[in-house]
């Protein structure tokens, strides 16, 4: 293997619309005109990456590509962390929080250019339970939206938004205790969200002050309301004005465990997880290589 030219790339072709063969025959026209020796990866449903990532580390790669969501970029990322690979990020999920928040190109043709770019930022991921996030983790609403979207056959944002609004006129807040190293309090939230990033995807702002790389997570809820509130909180969360309503509340933490009355779900970017009653967040500095857009 040339180590050098060579090229790992992971693709989800479940995630968002799926990996057309235009979105292939374009990837692999660009390979071939830089030199590169690619190594392709297409993911199987609920089956993880770990055993071909580690193979390819072992063999000497450096160079990680993850086409997909934000749950196909932290099924890679979650193997690269504390080592000097770097991630390039092709979106092509249903939500792309994490480069949205990198600012990476919306269009597949100009994200894969990003292979060429010389420009890399270490950024910070979270740990909940031990389990690597980069993007954002949460309870609440947004996680039994993830838990009912990860059941459907068909994915994308109208999907997505068809849940959402299924499932907002019959959910019920939960009552959660927060226990941080200088105080605990408890209150009942309609979500509760630790951002690493900006956003969730689709320009929804959870935390649109957030930073990748200041070693804090944002701690963010929304405080159970009425729903002829909703839309206004919507306009909020797409505008980047959610810090101006009286139901949400942020506060920059390092670590936090959260006490919830019984197991359930949650997210961890975006996907997923069934979790205990007790939960343990912290921020980890630095620690993964990213790929930004220019040269």
């Amino acid at each position: 293997m040339d180590i050098h030219r060579h090229i790992s790339i992971i693709v989800n072709p479940f995630s968002g619309n799926g990996f057309s063969s235009r979105k292939s025959d374009i990837l692999k026209r660009k390979l071939e005109e830089w030199k590169f020796n690619p190594e392709f990866y297409f993911i199987r449903k609920n089956t993880s990456p770990q055993d071909l990532i580690l193979s390819e580390k072992k063999a000497g790669s450096k160079f990680f590509v993850a086409i997909g969501g934000d749950g196909t970029v932290n099924m890679v990322a979650r193997h690269l962390i504390g080592s000097d690979c770097k991630l390039c990020i092709i979106p092509n999920g249903s939500g792309n929080g994490l480069a949205r928040h990198l600012n990476i190109p919306r269009t597949f043709s100009e994200s894969v250019s990003m292979i060429m770019s010389n420009r890399i930022k270490e950024i910070d991921y979270g740990l909940v339970n031990e389990v690597p996030f980069f993007c954002t983790s949460g309870l609440g609403f947004d996680a039994r939206v993830a838990h009912l979207f990860s059941e459907k056959s068909k994915r994308g944002l109208i999907n997505y938004l068809k849940i959402i609004l299924k499932e907002f006129i019959s959910y019920k807040g939960e009552e959660y205790q927060f226990i941080l190293p200088d105080k605990k309090f408890t209150v009942n939230a309609f979500l509760v969200t630790l951002a690493n990033a900006a956003q969730y995807g689709n320009n929804a702002f959870i935390s649109p002050e957030s930073s990748l790389d200041d070693g804090l997570l944002d701690l963010c809820r929304i405080s159970s309301f009425p729903s002829f509130f909703a839309p206004i909180l919507g306009l909020q969360l797409l505008s980047k004005r959610i810090g101006k309503s009286k139901y949400y509340d942020m506060t920059r933490i390092t670590e936090v465990t959260i006490r919830r009355k019984s197991k359930g779900w949650m997210h961890i970017d975006g996907d997923p997880i069934l979790l205990p009653k007790t939960i343990n967040y912290r921020i980890i500095p630095g620690g993964l290589k990213v790929v930004l857009p220019g040269s």
